[in-house]
């Protein structure tokens, strides 16, 4: 009974580990996205076209919003 109670114990606590640095990678992700969308935002506002499209990835497509 004993052995089984410390396997469950280190299951459990790698188990708890890997959703730790899941949840870690997860918002340094969210915060990179947040800093680029910030960045858009901030060089659209001040139409500052050639900042705006250098956060663009090289293969990226615009279509904005321009009806002509």
């Amino acid at each position: 009974m004993k052995g089984i109670l410390s396997v469950f114990v280190v299951v459990a606590v790698i188990g708890f580990l890997s959703v730790s640095a899941f949840a870690v990678a997860v918002e340094e992700e969210k915060a990179k996205i947040d800093a680029v969308l910030t960045a858009l935002h901030d060089a659209a506002s001040k139409a500052d076209g050639e900042r705006y499209f250098s956060l663009y990835a090289d293969n990226a497509i615009f279509y904005g919003t321009d009806s002509t």
